[in-house]
């Protein structure tokens, strides 16, 4: 029984257009950043950390690193917590 595989253009494609749809708004490689303002940056930087990532179930990179920290001083919270109670 053969075998056919499914070609890797559709994947391609779509990569393609994201990159397209990211366009003029993210520096090539390579550009040097001290021509682009501060502002511009932060620009650049919001739209990449906010948006949504499959591998992350559709959540963005603020959200995940958000949640994070939290966790992690919630958990230093407790910590603290414990060692003021054992000590009175």
């Amino acid at each position: 029984m053969p075998v056919y595989l499914r070609a890797l253009q559709p994947m391609a494609a779509r990569l393609q257009r994201e990159h397209e749809r990211l366009g003029p708004t993210v520096p090539t490689k390579g550009t040097d950043l001290s021509s682009i303002t501060p502002q511009k940056l932060a620009y650049i930087e919001a739209m990449l950390n906010d948006r949504p990532r499959k591998i992350l179930d559709f959540r963005t990179p603020r959200e995940v690193y958000t949640e994070i920290v939290q966790a992690k001083l919630a958990e230093r919270q407790a910590v603290t917590a414990k060692t003021v109670a054992l000590q009175t």
